[in-house]
């Protein structure tokens, strides 16, 4: 292991990144590297921090212990996205609430949501890159189910989303005025 983890220093050393030692310090810094270097640096640093799947929690949100890492996963998507439409910058204040996913009391992920009597509309899911295909967004999505249907928009060419909540039973039901797919869950 000391032997992987001083070559990919150095591979990351290379690609310009010597300050960047964990996935997260990459998605904090994520705007300051080209796409080559994201993907590049992404790639040795799931390499090097392929962890034993532990088990994780979903949870309400805690402003004082979460906000941090909950704001740094938000500046991550927005970062990836980049579409200023589909973000109109939701939050607590504005009567949205939040769970979290926590892995070894680290937050991994987070959905932002508001519900009605009429549906549950979520408006952001967001799982950190290294913890992707653990079924941690199958388990937030799963902590919503309610009486009332799922809803939610996706960019009609955000194939990943689209897949992702395919797999999780979400059906097309239209499209917003703004071009953006809408699915449904019942």
């Amino acid at each position: 292991m000391a032997q992987c983890l001083k070559e990919v220093r150095k591979q990351l050393l290379q690609l310009g990144m010597s300050s960047i030692t964990s996935i997260d310090d990459l998605i904090d810094r994520w705007l300051e590297f080209t796409d080559q270097q994201r993907q590049e640096g992404y790639r040795l640093l799931a390499q090097l921090e392929e962890e034993t799947q532990s088990p994780f929690l979903v949870r309400d949100y805690d402003p004082l212990h979460d906000a941090s890492r909950v704001a740094s996963l938000r500046r991550y998507l927005l970062a990836v996205v980049n579409d200023p439409l589909l973000f109109p910058r939701f939050s607590l204040d504005d009567g949205s609430q939040c769970l979290v996913a926590a892995l070894d009391q680290k937050i991994v992920g987070y959905t932002l949501y508001q519900e009605d009597n009429h549906d549950l509309f979520i408006h952001e899911v967001v799982v950190s890159p290294k913890y992707r295909r653990r079924g941690i967004m199958s388990s937030l999505l799963g902590s919503l189910q309610r009486d009332v249907p799922l809803t939610l928009l996706v960019h009609p060419s955000n194939d990943v989303a689209l897949k992702a909540f395919g797999h999780f039973g979400f059906v097309q039901e239209g499209s917003s005025e703004t071009g953006y797919l809408y699915l449904v869950h019942s």
